[in-house]
């Protein structure tokens, strides 16, 4: 007989992005028969409700609350009764505190939490998050990490032992990639060449005023040049203001949310990455599974992507990110070199049926 495992997905995402898109991408291919998703969301962007609904996948929602939801607390303790939750698997740093502490009514439960992003800007900050979190890790049954330079952090600061830590990179699927090359609601894609494109959300952990000093270096050298970036935030005021103050009106575009990021991926000649951290980001998943060369931060959630000088290049200062990226529009035989090795590099080690039965397996209990 078939015994059917029900699943809640938890996570705190205030506007859809990344972690939607992650989630989502499993809960699409594994929802059926033997495994039943059920998704609850800290957020205030109706549009995470509508993509779940889209895939026929029951969606609940509690206003976002970064860094403790009660509601969400007691929305996943009534969801657990209710829907007779076999498995709780948290996603991102911001729901760990609420999002465990069901655990302890509800011991037989397996808690799944996958954390993402585990490095913080302030240090000190992070230091008394590591202590915290030794404590909460109790309620966790297995930690997934991005990688096993990730790993060996978590093991290093004493969250879990290294038997219940799996490592398991993100990934994106065909279907993800292989959408339509336009959008009929979206702006025309851009025409002129080259253009360098980051896909961001305008928030201070991806640092995209820097991407408009680098503009400014790169269009110095190179007036044909201009760079589109792509995505919403608080910080999109301050954008507009920078790039007016700099002249780069004609050279600097902010496209906004876009349904379309394939295909601005496609006719892109560069994508740029300025994080500031990261986990393991999905643009540069799909620049690679498209065969774009990358310039990105010298941080760890890119080194693990960014084969440096082999499938793109990271760089560090303003000048050094400029460097890389003239020698990138000058050089068409870098370009597609770089750009053919990032492809391999994904299907080696970031393939998307890797994904999908790492994921299985560790709900199957296998």
């Amino acid at each position: 007989m078939t015994i059917t495992k029900n699943i809640l997905e938890v996570y705190y995402e205030p506007t859809i992005s990344g972690i939607t898109r992650h989630v989502g991408q499993f809960v699409k291919r594994l929802n059926g028969e033997n495994l039943r998703f059920h998704i609850l969301c800290s957020t205030n962007d109706p549009r995470i409700s509508e993509y779940y609904r889209a895939l026929g996948v029951p969606v609940y929602t509690v206003p976002a609350a970064k860094y403790f939801s009660i509601r969400g607390m007691w929305e996943a303790v009534r969801l657990i009764k209710r829907l007779n939750i076999n498995i709780v698997h948290i996603h991102n740093l911001q729901s760990i505190f609420w999002a465990h502490l069901p655990r302890l009514i509800y011991p037989r439960v397996s808690f799944i939490f996958n954390p993402q992003i585990i490095n913080f800007e302030n240090r000190a900050l992070e230091r008394i998050f590591y202590i915290t979190w030794r404590i909460f890790s109790i309620l966790t049954d297995k930690i997934i990490a991005l990688s096993e330079a990730q790993k060996g952090i978590l093991i290093r600061n004493r969250i879990k032992r290294a038997n219940d830590i799996i490592v398991i990179p993100n990934s994106i699927s065909e279907e993800e990639v292989g959408c339509a090359e336009t959008d009929e609601k979206c702006a025309p894609l851009p025409t002129r060449e080259p253009y360098i494109l980051s896909i961001i959300r305008l928030v201070r952990q991806k640092d995209p005023l820097r991407i408009i000093a680098i503009a400014e270096k790169v269009c110095q050298q190179n007036p044909a040049v201009h760079f589109s970036i792509v995505g919403e935030g608080p910080l999109n005021v301050k954008m507009k203001m920078e790039i007016e103050k700099k002249g780069l009106g004609g050279r600097v575009f902010l496209l906004g949310y876009r349904k379309d990021i394939p295909a601005l991926i496609r006719h892109a000649t560069i994508i740029l990455s300025t994080s500031l951290w990261e986990g393991m980001p999905y643009s540069l998943l799909e620049a690679m599974y498209l065969g774009k060369p990358i310039v990105a931060s010298d941080i760890e959630g890119h080194r693990g992507l960014v084969l440096d000088g082999v499938t793109g290049f990271l760089a560090g200062t303003i000048d050094d990110f400029k460097e890389k990226i003239l020698r990138l529009i000058f050089d068409e035989n870098l370009r597609n070199s770089m750009g053919k090795m990032a492809s391999e590099h994904f299907e080696k080690y970031f393939s998307f049926e890797q994904f999908i039965g790492k994921i299985l397996s560790i709900y199957l209990g296998d």
